[in-house]
């Protein structure tokens, strides 16, 4: 996350662009710098000090963070800001934000990983940028946030991301919708929608293409079998289904999920196996030989509930037969807080190959700074004493921004897994057996975590 300085400022203030270079003179309301004062750099260094992170010597935050050269925390601003900050109250002023689209581009080509990717898709960036500037400019001098950045949406048109984007009142919301294919669909390329829009689908993209599913369908008889079919999930954003195109045909699409179901009807049903808050982790036997372990999302509360969990687990975790994992309602944070618990029931080898999965990640000055960004916003609220786990996390980010080489340079770095889901079949089927269930809300690491444990032959994923 990045506060844009310079747009969000009224008449008069100071600001200016990170990227080097002056921006315009101080008789127009600008100046080369937005001055922090030692007072608010200790208060930013106590915040997280007593959390218990080593800030090796130093500042978190610079005193003239604009001035050249430029380094990770050129780009961090004080915690305080993203309380401060009110989408619903502030006016932004286009022609500083026009100034900013500079910064903001800098902060892409450098911090997002989806910029090289577009870019091989035919997005253009260079136009992209300019035609979001000619767009401001027809605008009045003030305005509301969610008009200034709402030409980011046609990004999002482009390339599904719900990471990335911008602190308005608008939240974003990433759930899916499946529907049933009445057909064989093969090489599918457009997604026809009862609105009359279409979702253009790449070929090449597993992701997109329709995927095979069990469903269960009752007999003649009465008894209930699994029947295979075929389904295809897009964002709940773009609207409902109406059929599919593959290879010049129309298929027909049924819809299998109601996503609009009350939320409190959904608390109630996990409630109902969990017997605590479902916004809450916890552990419960149902049985001797059955286990039940609710993970709702990973957020900074929950994050330490889960180390505590950890210890205490009774001796009798683990030894079930079987273990439901419930993570509906679970729309992401930090998973890597839930492998404390998990190792009850799974051994590190299971999981060791589906861990290194390929990817690439961009590495920059500006990578950093909205890496903890994040971290800023989702653990403002935090409060001393926090767990081992999340003060070795905060550490290791605050390592790269403060350690980080001087040079302010971009790279990216390829990880290519020798593992991958044709090898699940050849794998040991010991173990505890796993039920695993999602539903249109699992976003971020709550598919992470669905993908490793979906990655043993042991699991099964219901929703």
């Amino acid at each position: 996350m990045l506060v844009l300085l310079a747009a969000i400022c009224v008449s008069g203030c100071t600001t200016s662009s990170p990227i080097g270079g002056e921006v315009t003179s101080q008789k127009d309301g600008y100046a080369r710098s937005i001055p922090l004062s030692q007072q608010i750099i200790a208060k930013e260094n106590r915040r997280w000090e007593e959390l218990g992170v080593n800030l090796h010597h130093q500042n978190l935050l610079l005193a003239d963070p604009f001035r050249d050269p430029a380094q990770p925390r050129s780009f961090i601003v004080p915690t305080d800001w993203y309380d401060s900050w009110d989408a619903t109250s502030q006016k932004i002023i286009t022609s500083a934000l026009r100034k900013d689209l500079l910064v903001l581009k800098r902060v892409m080509q450098d911090g997002y990983g989806g910029w090289d990717i577009a870019a091989k898709k035919g997005w253009n960036w260079d136009l992209f940028f300019a035609q979001w500037d000619s767009y401001l400019a027809s605008l009045d001098q003030e305005i509301d946030p969610e008009l200034a950045f709402s030409y980011f949406e046609r990004l999002k048109e482009f390339q599904l991301d719900n990471h990335t984007g911008f602190m308005l009142k608008k939240r974003t919301f990433a759930a899916s919708l499946s529907a049933l294919v009445m057909g064989n669909p093969k090489d599918c390329d457009a997604l026809q929608l009862k609105n009359g829009n279409q979702i253009r689908l790449v070929k090449s993209d597993r992701g997109q293409q329709p995927k095979s599913v069990l469903v269960p369908k009752k007999n003649i008889d009465g008894s209930m079998a699994l029947s295979e079919e075929t389904y295809v999930a897009f964002p709940l954003t773009k609207g409902n289904g109406f059929s599919i195109i593959c290879s010049g045909d129309s298929l027909r699409l049924k819809s299998s999920w109601q996503p609009m179901e009350s939320f409190k009807e959904r608390h109630h049903l996990i409630e109902g196996l969990s017997k605590s808050p479902a916004t809450e982790p916890t552990y419960r036997a149902i049985d001797s030989q059955i286990g039940y372990l609710r993970l709702p999302s990973f957020s900074a509360k929950n994050v330490e509930l889960l180390q505590k969990l950890s210890s205490l687990l009774p001796s009798s975790a683990g030894k079930e037969e079987f273990l439901i994992i419930d993570m509906r309602l679970n729309e992401g944070g930090d998973g890597g807080s839930a492998f404390g618990v998990l190792q009850r029931w799974l051994r590190p080898e299971e999981i060791e190959n589906a861990m290194s999965f390929s990817r690439s990640t961009v590495e920059s000055c500006t990578s950093q700074a909205l890496s903890w960004g994040y971290e800023q916003f989702t653990k403002r609220n935090v409060r001393p004493p926090v767990s081992g786990y999340l003060r070795d996390t905060l550490q290791a980010k605050i390592d790269k921004i403060i350690l980080h080489p001087k040079e302010c340079k971009r790279q990216v770095m390829y990880d290519r897994s020798k593992w991958n889901f044709a090898k699940r079949n050849r794998m040991d089927l010991s173990g505890k057996k796993i039920l695993l269930l999602v539903d249109n809300m699992c976003g971020s690491d709550c598919e992470f975590i669905t993908y490793v444990l979906g990655s043993l032959p042991r699991t099964v994923i219901a929703g």
